[in-house]
């Protein structure tokens, strides 16, 4: 997703992007890259997604089906995010209809996030590197807004590309249910 937002950013500024400071943080300058990363899918990836897709999509499927509880996850992770439009200077810089394009992101990673979890085998591993990869890709320092752009776009489609199987797929397990982590759904229901 990445690289293909770079390339068409290539195509439609003319020039490659600057890239010499990919995965470097402007939140946290002084911390080195790897360190940033680390902290990102810890406290980022696992430190949300434990919550998100290990204790709430599971919990909000044993009464709903899987797409209406991505959507119902989608408007609590927006208010989990809502301080940041107070506390982080980037968000603090949108304009209020501006959380409007941001829970839109935020409902359509929920659908492309919640098929991730369903299709990896309820994997927080999965998820969590996703979530982590994704946050440092689109903000890192760059000279272009075309690839968050262009990456934000790609995940809004994948997440409209979802629905037909989030339309139909089976609840994930109760939280603590002991579901095989990295085993397909399918995989499950062979065996049985």
């Amino acid at each position: 997703m990445f690289l293909m937002a770079v390339v068409v950013a290539r195509l439609v500024g003319g020039q490659w992007p600057a890239l010499d400071r990919f995965g470097a943080s402007t939140e946290y300058p002084a911390l080195p890259i790897v360190t940033y990363w680390l902290a990102n899918l810890v406290c980022y990836g696992f430190g949300e997604e434990v919550g998100w897709r290990g204790y709430l999509q599971p919990t909000l499927e044993q009464r709903r089906p899987v797409l209406r509880s991505a959507a119902i996850l989608s408007m609590v992770w927006a208010l989990w995010h809502l301080p940041l439009f107070g506390i982080t200077a980037g968000y603090r810089q949108l304009p209020a209809v501006g959380f409007i394009g941001f829970y839109f992101s935020l409902l359509v990673a929920a659908l492309v996030f919640a098929w991730l979890w369903h299709r990896s085998g309820y994997s927080l591993l999965v998820v969590a590197v996703f979530h982590a990869v994704f946050d440092i890709a689109t903000t890192a320092p760059t000279d272009t807004t075309l690839i968050p752009i262009l990456m934000g776009a790609a995940v809004s489609l994948a997440g409209l590309a979802a629905l037909p199987a989030l339309r139909t797929m089976e609840p994930s397990p109760p939280p603590g249910a002991g579901a095989a982590p990295g085993r397909p759904p399918a995989a499950k229901e062979a065996q049985g």
